[in-house]
């Protein structure tokens, strides 16, 4: 694997980090990070910014934002408010110097192994801080999908609210991903469909190698057609347990 330089994000790196979101996500239609984006960031004073070099090119860069997380209805609940979601798949969750969890948002990776050495500085800074949760979002790329199958089979539209089908589906992919189930979790809605065969590629993604589990839905977490803007809430206890 190539040696790969990890430090923190300086204010002079923004406009390259800019370049990069720009050059990994614009031709597959996520939202870019304005330069004003990114120096909102680096100004919340987060411990866990960080970008990677290989032979003094930037290659990568992630950033979670410190925050204070507990499984309660207040903290869980913030989380989900519409009010703080950005259409950018970032929530604007407040940032805390003393929070015991990490908000994960970003990792852009333009070299295979930059997004593996940027997770392990993470994880050593997580660690440092005494980091409770990691919690994060992810879209629900396969919505859109399974719903066109299951209309198809049944030759008909649903009459279904959308919120509980993406409910029943986060849980279907949890069921399949084999993630753990939080006490606090919104229920599974009882619905008569037909069972998810494969998981969702970017919730999959997402969770690979991690204990998450899973809390709740957020619609209109950013314009995403392919998840019908929806996107999960997801948790894990760290250290991963």
């Amino acid at each position: 694997m190539p040696e790969f330089n990890v430090r923190p994000v300086h204010l002079d790196d923004l406009p390259a980090l800019v370049e990069l979101d720009r050059l990994v996500w614009e031709n597959i239609g996520s939202p870019l990070m304005t330069y004003d984006d990114l120096l909102s960031w680096h100004e919340e004073g987060s411990p866990f910014f960080f970008l990677a070099e290989y032979q003094g090119r930037l290659c990568g860069y992630c950033y979670s934002r410190r925050v204070s997380f507990d499984l309660t209805l207040p903290h869980i609940e913030l989380f989900l408010s519409r009010e703080l979601v950005t259409g950018k798949g970032v929530s604007n969750i407040p940032n805390d110097s003393e929070g015991n969890a990490a908000y994960g948002i970003s990792v852009t990776s333009a070299q295979k192994g930059s997004g593996m050495a940027l997770t392990r500085a993470v994880h050593d800074a997580f660690d440092e801080h005494g980091t409770e949760y990691f919690v994060s979002f992810s879209r629900l790329s396969g919505l859109d999908d399974y719903i066109r199958e299951c209309e198809k089979e049944m030759k008909r539209p649903l009459s279904l609210h959308t919120d509980d089908v993406a409910l029943w589906y986060a849980h279907e992919n949890a069921r399949i991903l084999k993630l753990r189930t939080w006490d606090m979790a919104k229920q599974k809605p009882n619905l008569d469909l037909p069972p998810l065969l494969k998981p969702d590629p970017v919730l999959g993604f997402h969770v690979r190698g991690t204990p998450y589990g899973i809390l709740d839905i957020l619609p209109n977490y950013m314009p995403d057609p392919a998840s019908r803007d929806y996107g999960v809430l997801i948790v894990s206890a760290y250290p991963y347990r």
